[in-house]
């Protein structure tokens, strides 16, 4: 054995060809990895099986083999006789003597290269326009590596390397049309999620979930994980930040409506999360944590509510206080899982045991460093958040979109903190819950209601406005009878009016007053405002809309 080393050592073999040969092919793969993982992730390709977080490990894990086999092939080139290439030619395309484009286009992938590793180590220090911007040279450097592969690599037309050329790039192009006619989850916008719902006529404001697990949070909190029936799964696509409305058996009144925030992300996962924390002399909190098991079904309402963040929010920070982290819990999954956003999530609970979701938070820390900042307040450590703490996090995240969830005193210390500050009110955003009065439950009747009719159930005559409304990127005319609600006249036109609770609670059928002038009990709005559609009439002869 030894004397056989002897001879292959004492042998004239070209050992740094080899390795520069067998490092290319390796860089090669591993870039043809990272394409391979980045376009399975926007595709959602494998649903809940795998874990974005795990997707996002193996994707960075290729890109950083990808970057050290190309920097082992060039420096094993650099003393190589036969390649005759200095270290100047591998930063400055165009200067190598031999196969002088083909170089030049392995320089101009290596520098990419270069760029991305460096950005991704300052991400933090990047917005997330700038972000992507720079990311986008990641997706030069595959085909250029391809280019350069095929046109100098002394193995490239071997029968083994040709099926492996054939392999990925079929796979790739398989991935490209599947991004290209499968919308990706995370791409679809909060109209969009209303345009593919069933028709009108079809019964899809609610239907019964069954629950497929239950993960306990905390020593009063619990996780309960819904599948949506195949038919209504279009009705039920969300937008992170919004709710679920659940109805709760009760023996007294037959049941109770609750909404509860949707932990879940359209973004990462592929099921229905609800998390939920007992409150004392809760009775819908008290009964979901006592008496749901796997396999309990309860009806539920479409998602609605407005607590989401818009496209084009480059910094979140986010305030949540107790169980209000339900919602920011969807908000932070969604920003990380598109790199839209840098988020800072300051977190205020009674103590370390009360932390939901506290190992979950701490793992998208670990995965996203610079992207996502969590600072915890725990009342046993530091007592009761001040205006002063609050102002703190203000003054280092001037430009962020605000948003709040958690109990009324926290909410209020937060938003009037942020007002006092000169904080601009559409960019703070509130969220909060009041116990439903009604039974959202119950199917609306088409007949008009009586207050337009007289005693003896004959129409009398209403003054009607004309109502332009723009739903899902399409503009209707429909007929607003000035003592009827927007969502009535709307649902009377057959339009598929987005509304849940009717009760001026969940704010589902919340839109934009663009033109025109309507009215609620407490208060009359103008142009611009941002009303309810089941709180408001109208009291000018047009109006125009926009939800």
């Amino acid at each position: 054995m030894n004397q056989a080393l002897s001879q292959i050592a004492a042998a004239d073999v070209p050992w740094l060809w080899l390795t520069a040969r067998t490092l290319g092919i390796c860089a090669w793969v591993a870039s043809s990895a990272v394409v391979i993982i980045g376009l399975t992730m926007s595709t959602r390709l494998f649903g809940s099986r795998v874990s974005m977080r795990s997707m996002t490990t193996l994707h960075r894990a290729a890109a950083t083999f990808t970057l050290v086999f190309v920097v082992g092939h060039i420096l094993s080139l650099i003393p190589d006789p036969y390649a005759k290439l200095t270290l100047l030619d591998a930063f400055v395309p165009g200067l190598a003597p031999n196969n002088t484009f083909a170089t030049a286009l392995g320089t101009i992938a290596f520098l990419s290269l270069i760029v991305v590793s460096l950005a991704g180590i300052f991400r933090s220090r990047f917005s997330a326009k700038a972000w992507k911007a720079v990311h986008s040279l990641a997706y030069i450097v595959w085909p250029l590596v391809s280019i350069h592969y095929i046109v100098m690599g002394t193995d490239a037309m071997a029968t083994w390397s040709l099926a492996m050329i054939g392999f990925v790039s079929g796979l790739l192009v398989l991935l490209l049309l599947r991004r290209g006619f499968v919308t990706p989850q995370r791409a679809v916008g909060r109209a969009s999620r209303r345009a593919i719902r069933p028709q009108a006529g079809f019964d899809e404001r609610s239907a019964e979930l069954t629950v497929t697990r239950v993960i306990d949070e905390t020593a009063d909190a619990k996780t309960f994980v819904f599948s949506v029936p195949d038919s209504h799964l279009g009705a039920f696509r969300y937008s992170p930040g919004q709710f679920l409305t659940l109805r709760i058996p009760s023996d007294v009144t037959g049941s109770v409506a609750r909404c509860y925030s949707l932990s879940s992300s359209p973004d990462t996962d592929s099921d229905w999360r609800v998390t939920v924390k007992r409150t004392p002399a809760g009775y819908a909190s008290n009964w979901l944590c006592d008496n749901v098991r796997v396999g309990t079904k309860l009806q539920a309402l479409r998602p609605g509510g407005t607590f989401t963040p818009r496209d084009g929010m480059d910094e979140l920070l986010l305030f949540a206080g107790g169980s209000g982290i339900t919602p920011i819990m969807s908000i932070i999954k969604s920003a990380l899982a598109g790199q839209r956003a840098r988020v800072t999530l300051v977190y205020a609970n009674r103590d370390e045991a009360s932390i939901i979701f506290r190992d979950e938070l701490r793992d998208l820390a670990r995965m996203h460093p610079g992207q996502l900042v969590i600072h915890h307040w725990l009342a046993s450590v530091s007592g009761i958040p001040t205006g002063s703490n609050v102002t703190e996090a203000l003054a280092s995240h001037r430009d962020a979109e605000i948003f709040v969830c958690g109990p009324a005193p926290f909410m209020d210390l937060v938003t009037s903190t942020a007002r006092n500050f000169g904080w601009p009110g559409a960019k703070v955003h509130v969220e909060e819950f009041r116990s439903l009065e009604g039974d959202p439950f119950a199917p609306r009747s088409a007949a008009p209601s009586a207050n337009r009719r007289g005693g003896d159930g004959v129409g009398v005559l209403t003054r009607t406005s004309v109502a332009k409304v723009e739903l899902d990127g399409q503009t209707h005319e429909v007929d607003w009878p000035q003592d009827a609600s927007l969502v009535d006249a709307m649902l009377d036109a057959g339009l598929d009016a987005p509304y849940s609770c009717l009760e001026g609670v969940c704010a589902t059928c919340e839109c934009k007053l663009v033109k025109g002038a309507v009215e609620s009990e407490s208060a009359t709005h103008g142009d611009g405002d941002r009303v309810l559609g089941c709180q408001v009439r109208p009291t000018s002869e047009t109006v125009s809309v926009r939800f």
